[in-house]
């Protein structure tokens, strides 16, 4: 990749910051805007597959060797990483088409991919527990490598795959590699592997 200058990477788009500012949002008081999480399944608006409680039970529970970052976050932060983690396994090469919600109009009402099709049981939609797992599992992953904090310009870089900085006369080469990222997707390996694992993946994702 070619040289950046620091704090602004030469990407099509750059997550260090936080979300960028949407409309009906509150206002964090640090320069960014937090949309609020909605869990709701199949939902129009929905931007979450699961709640942050939900969330904190599953790292707690089982002794997660990462529940010490989670709970070191705050509450705002919590939601964040979720909605971005659900964003990002939505660019992925889903195996299946929505529910839909609506048959007369055939477009489906909801906002995300999950639930899909043959995710209905006993007249009830849901979102698969592994695609919940995957959330919560690249949640944690860019709460490490993708922090928002401008004192770790550096570490956020390199988790955006930047190669090489430039201030001036002075350059910074790094691996090229974010740690964990599974090749070809914006998952890390995790959340992938539980995604894939599951058959929820098509043939063409990640394989490339």
């Amino acid at each position: 990749m070619a040289a950046a200058a620091l704090g602004c990477a030469n990407k099509s788009h750059n997550h260090t910051a936080g979300y960028v500012a949407q409309p009906n949002m509150d206002h964090d008081g640090r320069g960014r805007h937090l949309m609020a999480l909605d869990a709701t399944v199949g939902g129009a608006s929905a931007n979450a597959y699961d709640t942050q409680a939900n969330a904190t039970t599953y790292f707690a529970s089982g002794m997660h060797k990462d529940n010490a970052v989670w709970t070191a976050l705050t509450s705002d932060q919590r939601d964040e990483l979720l909605i971005e983690a659900t964003m990002q396994i939505d660019m992925e090469h889903i195996d299946g088409g929505k529910y839909d919600t609506d048959l007369t109009s055939g477009v489906p009402d909801q906002r995300l991919r999950f639930p899909r099709v043959i995710d209905y049981d006993d007249g009830t939609t849901f979102v698969p527990l592994s695609v919940k797992e995957a959330m919560y599992e690249q949640a944690i992953w860019l709460a490490k490598y993708r922090p928002a904090d401008t004192a770790t310009t550096r570490r956020a870089l390199q988790a955006e795959g930047v190669t090489r900085v430039k201030i001036g006369d002075v350059e910074e080469e790094y691996g090229g590699t974010r740690p964990g990222l599974h090749k070809g997707s914006q998952l890390c390996e995790r959340a992938w592997q539980i995604l894939n694992a599951a058959r929820l993946l098509s043939w063409s994702s990640g394989y490339a």
